[in-house]
């Protein structure tokens, strides 16, 4: 896709408040921690050990997520938040518990003294909570992602070209991490961040591709027809642009979608394995007369059908993104005939676009800057609706807690 015209220290612009970059202004100190207890989480930290974004990082955050505020918090503060609410729906629990289970896992980006810092006090934290409310339960530290693995999630949550992020380091992708999911904060899960990344990178490029249609025409009559396969090029592209947008949508994102669908029964099920531990743990307690072979074997049963949903949901993720192929060649196809005729367009064409790219650049900035109030007013109704089924679950994994109790 063509490189656009917008710069890294343009783009960083809008979050001067709370990031710098470098080689735009004196670089701060930003990093990324993540929570793992299956449920997952990540916090973009600013140099001021402010929590700037939460992200869900599987479904099983999505839940717990819901109805939280940790932005704000100091880091110590929110990994706390978030073992919390891990126990208070169930993903840590409390009394007798197997090896392996209520493990705590935090990274954080980099081996500075600060990040050794956050991680200290982010323990201290959680075992101060753990003690209090009488959970046996892990805290260790783990690795934070490299450098490659950090350029692949920043190549997914931004609009930055491949060869832009190749030039970052890891301070710089950091940024573009954290800017990034600052901007999709209230999206809730990773599909549907995917979509609205892939869908702005278009409207860009589309924008970009319009505008300098738009000036090639107006420059004189003689060059509108001459260059009419340049329009008919950019609408084959645009057209192409929609449907694969629509298909990605409908295939991963949509309530109705054969992925979403066994999402919700993934979560029903999740939610009987933790009302099952919670079970087995109140026996032990010999707070319940059910018998604990019987509820062990239950158990099983029940994790043996999550595992089996887990494969029917790759499968069916693999199986849309595998139907978005032809789409994505399309439109390909597309762009690669606008880039042609780009590369014959004659000098005194190509000199005037140059001398107006403050001008294309301008159009290119405002469809960026709209493209989530337009994405999100698309699909609102899609969104309400899956904020409610999370926060649904939610409240009836917290009522599983509070019943066995």
């Amino acid at each position: 896709m063509k490189k656009r015209f917008l710069s890294l220290c343009a783009a960083f612009a809008l979050g001067a408040t709370m990031f710098s970059f470098g080689g735009c202004a004196k670089a701060a100190e930003n990093t990324r921690m993540t929570v793992d207890i299956n449920p997952s989480v990540e916090l973009m930290v600013d140099k001021d050990n402010k929590v700037v974004s939460v992200t869900a990082l599987n479904d099983d955050a999505a839940i717990i997520l819901q109805g939280t505020a940790f932005v704000g918090k100091t880091s110590d503060e929110a990994v706390k938040g978030v073992v919390e609410v891990a126990t208070e729906t169930g993903y840590i629990v409390k009394g007798e518990v197997e090896v392996g289970e209520n493990n705590v896992k935090i990274s954080v980006s980099g081996d500075t003294k600060w990040a050794k810092d956050l991680y200290k006090d982010a323990e201290k934290k959680v075992n101060e909570y753990l003690e209090s409310s009488g959970i046996k339960a892990t805290v260790e530290r783990v690795d934070a992602l490299k450098t490659e693995a950090l350029k692949q999630l920043a190549k997914h949550n931004s609009t930055y070209t491949e060869e832009e992020i190749a030039g970052m380091n890891d301070e710089q992708l950091l940024n573009v991490i954290a800017i990034g999911r600052v901007e999709t904060a209230q999206l809730v899960s990773e599909e549907v961040r995917q979509a609205y990344f892939a869908a702005k990178e278009y409207e860009i490029s589309l924008a970009t591709s319009t505008a300098t249609k738009d000036l090639i025409y107006a420059m004189n009559s003689a060059y509108a027809v001459a260059y009419a396969g340049y329009g008919i090029a950019l609408d084959t592209y645009s057209a192409a642009i929609k449907k694969l947008d629509d298909a990605r949508y409908n295939a991963l994102v949509s309530p109705d979608s054969a992925y979403q669908k066994l999402l919700v029964q993934l979560r029903e099920k999740k939610a009987e394995i933790l009302a099952q531990k919670q079970l087995i743990i109140s026996i032990k307690a010999g707070n319940s007369s059910v018998d604990i072979t019987i509820a062990t074997g239950d158990l099983t049963k029940y994790e043996a059908a999550y595992d089996k949903l887990v494969a029917d949901l790759e499968a069916a993720g693999k199986a849309a993104n595998d139907g978005l192929t032809s789409l994505i060649e399309l439109m390909k196809q597309g762009e690669k005939s606008m880039k042609d005729l780009q590369a014959k367009f004659p000098a005194d064409i190509t000199d005037q676009l140059n001398a107006k790219a403050s001008e294309i650049d301008a159009k290119a900035n405002k469809a960026k800057d709209e493209f989530f109030a337009r994405f999100e007013e698309a699909h609102k109704a899609d969104f309400d609706a899956m904020n409610k089924a999370l926060a649904d679950t939610k409240a009836k994994l917290i009522e599983n807690v509070e019943k066995a109790a």
